[in-house]
């Protein structure tokens, strides 16, 4: 099988280019082009299994919502110092992504 050509076989498709070509739609050349293809998927799933995974991401009845709060704000912040950072630098390296979903 030519692993290069997506088939009606292949349930999720994934392509990561380097330097790409450009291709002839193309406005710009790009940097990096990713591609990602899925065929529609029919999922059946049990009820009950679906509740008792959500119930594992519910907190215990003894744990404080106010608690959890402060945690996750003071997470929150850390995260935002964290992702400014990365957008300046990602902004100051200016590359173009093609990202076809």
């Amino acid at each position: 099988k030519d692993d290069t050509k997506t088939t009606n076989e292949d349930l999720l498709h994934v392509e990561f280019q380097l330097n790409p070509l450009k291709k002839e739609d193309d406005e710009v050349r790009v940097d990096q082009r990713i591609v990602a293809k899925l065929l529609p998927v029919e999922v059946l799933y049990d009820a009950q299994t679906v509740d008792n995974i959500i119930g594992m991401f519910l907190p215990p009845k003894d744990v404080h919502l106010q608690k959890l709060t402060v945690a996750a704000a003071s997470t929150l912040q850390e995260l935002k110092t964290q992702t400014r950072a990365g957008l300046e630098h990602i902004v100051s390296q200016r590359k173009l992504l093609d990202l076809d979903v």
